[in-house]
């Protein structure tokens, strides 16, 4: 994956789309798996256009977030282990 967006200039700005998009990104000679990384459902295309015509300046990709288990679930994971030691022991 990626670890910063990707930016691109309105010269290479050709569709919307995601054909458009993923074929512009290989492209770049970035690996298959980097370019599905970046066209994952969980991915924000940000459109940037400067606002006095149609012509976009730019988009950008920012990941989306992520899961976090619940407090209950860790709760019960870990009460579920010290009954496991509690139980070694005896």
């Amino acid at each position: 994956g990626l670890n910063s967006p990707l930016a691109f200039s309105a010269l290479t700005w050709v569709q919307a789309t995601q054909a458009a998009i993923r074929a512009y990104l290989d492209g770049l000679g970035l690996d298959a798996a980097t370019v599905d990384d970046i066209m994952d459902d969980d991915m924000v295309l940000d459109v940037i256009a400067n606002g006095s015509s149609n012509l976009y300046v730019g988009f950008q990709f920012t990941e989306g977030g992520y899961d976090v288990p619940e407090p209950a679930t860790l709760a019960l994971l870990g009460l579920g282990g010290l009954a496991l030691l509690r139980r070694r022991r005896h």
